[in-house]
């Protein structure tokens, strides 16, 4: 009878570590995407921005010339 309480809370508290250990990780993994995700569209913008200016910059030299 021991032995079985024993074994049910065992394994009862390695349920909860694991439950616990699920839900840690989920959230640390949503913050993470939300923190990519942002640096992602940071830096797409950026980019476009960076090759819309070198654009510009070649057609007025091309003006000039």
């Amino acid at each position: 009878m021991e032995i079985r309480q024993s074994f049910f809370c065992l394994s009862n508290s390695k349920y909860r570590i694991t439950r616990l250990f699920k839900k840690k990780f989920e959230k640390t993994l949503k913050k993470i995407w939300k923190v990519t995700k942002k640096g992602l569209i940071f830096a797409s913008a950026f980019a476009l921005k960076m090759s819309k200016a070198k654009t510009r910059k070649k057609e007025f030299f091309k003006i000039l010339k």
